[in-house]
């Protein structure tokens, strides 16, 4: 399970692990797409056969960028 809390970060539990990252860090421009970016490449990088932890960290990344980055451009 994947809890994420916007600029407060996300923590996760799988299989009675449990872990949490702080977001990473970004000037806030827009919030739309945001759970779309962090959902899309979570699954990509699981489906490429990344772990948990690993994708879950690539997909905060990514989500950092397309919040910090104005639409349309």
């Amino acid at each position: 399970m994947v809890v994420t809390a916007g600029g407060k970060g996300w923590h996760a539990t799988k299989e009675g692990e449990e872990f949490s990252v702080e977001a990473v860090k970004a000037k806030l421009v827009s919030t739309r797409g945001a759970g779309d970016e962090f959902t899309g490449v979570l699954a990509a990088e699981l489906a490429c056969g990344k772990d948990i932890r690993s994708a879950l960290v690539s997909a905060n990344r990514a989500t950092s960028v397309l919040v910090s980055t104005p639409h349309g451009t």
